[in-house]
């Protein structure tokens, strides 16, 4: 996926302004597309269907908001289909009976719903990209993308935000145990037994690069206690054996 397309993906509703480029790329229909357009009655109806591809396809999700249609894209896919669209209108305007809302959204339906058997796949996905990827909304836009590229509907904001909370975690405790495998117990504590050691001292500055949660729970598995440094002053890492 181009890199600019990626600031769409996860959007409830259309942005306040668009180019005439981004219009173009998002809402012109394919050959097979018009022909599934054209199987509806009425021109509001095919302008309605044309619209929940073109959204589909923009931001991986179904448009359901209630806001004003930007002028430019109905003009857009009433050239495609040969009809004049109204100059101002909503969502709740083109629907005014919700089944027919979800009837379009199933015939815009190039896209899947999420399932236990794909959301296994994303989830092995966003373990492997937690080994590199520390950022909880690098790994959201990382979840979309896959979501997308796999031809699945991006399910909620709150369901997304849960998969990438467990991938975190499963990734902290795998390094948590590699970490304690690595150093031994006895060493460690003989090492910090001063109270204290600089930044040229940390095993191979691997402490430096985790995070806080990592790094206590790496200290209750080799059995040593993180005091902190001791005032702002003083620039190293600060432990004492329990």
């Amino acid at each position: 996926m181009q890199r600019w397309r990626e600031q769409y993906l996860g959007l409830a509703e259309l942005p306040p302004a668009m180019s005439s480029a981004e219009i173009d790329q998002f809402f012109t229909l394919g050959r097979d597309e018009l022909a599934a357009v054209a199987t509806r009655r009425g021109p509001l109806n095919r302008l309605s269907v044309a619209l929940q591809i073109g959204f589909l396809r923009m931001t991986g999700r179904m448009l359901n908001s209630y806001q004003i249609l930007l002028v430019g894209v109905l003009e857009h896919l009433g050239t495609q289909l040969g009809l004049t669209p109204p100059r101002l209108a909503s969502i709740r305007a083109l629907y005014r009976r919700q089944r027919t809302l979800f009837d379009h959204q199933r015939v815009a339906m190039g896209f899947r719903y999420l399932t236990d058997h794909p959301e296994r796949g994303l989830t092995a996905h966003l373990r492997r990209a937690a080994e590199t990827t520390f950022g909880s909304d690098a790994l959201t836009r990382l979840a979309r993308v896959w979501l997308y590229e796999h031809g699945y509907v991006l399910p909620s904001d709150k369901r997304v935000t849960l998969l990438v909370r467990a991938a975190r975690g499963h990734a902290e405790q795998v390094l948590s145990k590699q970490i304690a495998v690595q150093f031994n117990p006895e060493r460690v504590s003989q090492r910090f037994s001063s109270g204290c050691a600089t930044r040229r001292t940390a095993p191979a500055g691997a402490i430096l690069l985790i995070t806080s949660s990592v790094l206590k729970r790496c200290a209750d598995l080799v059995g040593i206690m993180v005091i902190g440094p001791a005032s702002g002053k003083r620039s190293f890492i600060t432990m004492g054996s329990r």
